[in-house]
């Protein structure tokens, strides 16, 4: 299989998004070029380059709109070098990057929704996204991601797609618990208040009549809340029931040796770490979240408690310690997380970014928003055979481009520039076959120029 992705993914650390995205890349099929966009640093970054999982790399080290000129100038130099079939986006907060991109190199831009939340600018996005010939094709990673991009106004539940997040044995399968006496907790998240850092001192103490080890996979930073860093103190108050391990390479390293893994957030939109310690057979105690329902079948392989309820965490993880939840999550978990083979993900993934197989430009169409059967034409920014004055609309009937112009809304509509007019479109309503749709954003800046103050002199 051959085809050419443009992959925007603007996150420098390495958080669940970016592994999924890693995951992606190495199970992609061979043949299909990937040009990787985004930051020249950070731990995703270096990941990529020692895994050699780009082929070609475009860095956008500046802030502002440097990073969007740059990442436009890129995605025209790409349509030159080889057409680019799909910009994907790792994300709502790569749409700033992805739109402009594929407005140069005249593609459909596919958003991989990892997101716990919709920003307030994103939502903002919405008349640009109706407005712009641009499609997009929504990607969401689980019931609760589509329901928050739908409630957010950016799509219909009819546009999105239910892809979730790769989990790969190869570097998830981990060592089982090998000591007797004694219990190991492993808290893989970050230490921030939306990963639900603060409640770990308050479960520990409910915890003190056990023989039990806290394994903490980060560490203290000075940029740490003040609510964080007093969890700290209190933590290291705890002695020896506490270890704090920091960043492991792989995520097989920190699940090694865990009999229960405690996922106390407020917020997720899919959750890897359930999803890696269901893998592994170990009970999984969280917060009693949408997607962690989606994911634990609560009793068997895992136990949901209430958000922010340390003494409802702390009673969950005695019932996970009990050698009746291990044996159910033992034979339960692997079943449930067989759901996220990285091979199926991207086999589905694949198919949304609709890979040419006859070298001809893929065709872009429009956003979720248009209703109409014949929009995807309409919307276009083209090269009109339709009128002389650039500052004039087409609302003749028979343009082939636009048709009806009374049926447009008002962003949909552009400027049309040509020279000839619409008596030489024929009877049959054809086209110029030397009309080449101008989408790249220079063009249609100019375009906008032309449609509000007249053409340049």
């Amino acid at each position: 299989m051959t085809g050419h992705v443009a992959f925007v993914a603007s996150v420098r650390p390495m958080g669940g998004s970016s592994r999924s995205l890693l995951s992606l890349l190495e199970h992609l099929p061979a043949g299909l070029e990937r040009t990787m966009i985004g930051p020249g640093r950070g731990a995703m970054h270096r990941e990529i380059t020692e895994r050699g999982l780009g082929d070609r790399e475009i860095v956008l080290d500046r802030n502002g709109i440097g990073v969007v000129l740059r990442a436009v100038a890129a995605a025209r130099g790409l349509r030159h070098h080889r057409p680019v079939d799909a910009i994907h986006a790792n994300g709502t907060a790569d749409l700033l990057l992805a739109l402009p991109s594929a407005l140069a190199a005249r593609a459909p831009v596919v958003v991989w929704v990892h997101d716990e939340a919709v920003k307030r600018w994103a939502r903002r996005l919405r008349r640009l996204i109706s407005a712009l010939p641009i499609e997009i094709r929504w990607v969401a990673v689980s019931p609760s991601s589509i329901a928050m991009l739908v409630d957010a106004g950016l799509a219909t539940a009819d546009d999105i797609e239910l892809i979730p997040n790769p989990i790969d044995p190869v570097s998830v399968a981990a060592q089982p618990a090998e000591s007797a006496t004694g219990r190991r907790i492993a808290f893989l998240g970050n230490a921030t208040a939306r990963k639900g850092f603060a409640l770990l001192p308050r479960i520990l103490e409910q915890l003190s009549d056990l023989d039990v080890r806290l394994a903490i996979h980060c560490r203290p930073s000075d940029d740490d809340a003040p609510a964080i860093a007093a969890a700290w103190a209190d933590l290291e108050a705890h002695g020896q029931n506490v270890e704090v391990v920091g960043r492991v390479p792989m995520p097989r390293d920190a699940l090694s040796g865990a009999d229960v893994v405690l996922v106390p957030s407020r917020s997720e939109s899919f959750g890897r770490v359930v999803a890696e310690a269901q893998l592994n057979g170990i009970p999984v105690v969280a917060s009693d979240l949408a997607p962690f329902r989606w994911l634990i079948d609560a009793g068997v392989d895992g136990v949901l408690f209430p958000v922010d309820r340390p003494l409802a965490a702390a009673d969950g993880i005695r019932r996970a310690l009990s050698d009746e939840m291990r044996r159910s999550a033992a034979t339960s978990g692997p079943r449930s997380a067989s759901r996220f083979r990285p091979e199926s993900v991207a086999e589905q993934m694949v198919a949304l970014y609709r890979l040419r197989r006859d070298g001809r430009p893929a065709v872009t169409g429009t956003s979720p928003h248009t209703s109409s059967p014949s929009a995807p034409t309409r919307r276009r920014l083209v090269t009109s055979v339709c009128g002389s004055d650039p500052r004039e609309m087409c609302t003749g009937p028979r343009c082939p481009f636009l048709g009806d112009a009374s049926t447009l809304s008002h962003p949909a509509r552009r400027v049309h520039r040509s020279r000839r007019s619409a008596h030489e479109v024929g009877a049959d309503g054809g086209t110029d076959p030397r009309a080449d749709p101008p989408t790249d954003l220079a063009r249609l800046v100019e375009a906008r120029r032309a449609e509000h103050i007249g053409p340049r002199r």
